[in-house]
């Protein structure tokens, strides 16, 4: 299964690193990084029923673990598409 980054899900997951260059916090940027993207690759692909169905939206929900990154994808068998990627922080929309 390929993942797939809707533009703005790739521009709110940029925000979130480039916010943490800006606090010159370097290898913690490297880190979440690192974290978002194995977590997607191997785990979410492998195992997309894992997240929480939010049927209003028609999206699956699910946290990144040790990071407090809420995901929303959607996924077929060729395809995990990850439509946002906010921080708990934030207001959710859709």
């Amino acid at each position: 299964m390929r993942i797939v980054f809707d533009p703005r899900a790739a521009d709110e997951l940029e925000g979130q690193i480039d916010y943490l260059l800006e606090q010159h916090a370097r290898a913690a940027a490297a880190r979440l990084e690192a974290r978002c993207m194995a977590f997607l690759e191997t785990f979410l692909v492998t195992y997309p029923r894992s997240g929480k169905f939010i049927a209003e939206a028609s999206v699956w929900e699910t946290w990144i673990p040790g990071t407090r990154l809420v995901v929303w994808y959607r996924f077929s068998v060729e395809e995990l598409q990850i439509i946002r990627i906010w921080h708990a922080s934030q207001v959710r929309e859709a």
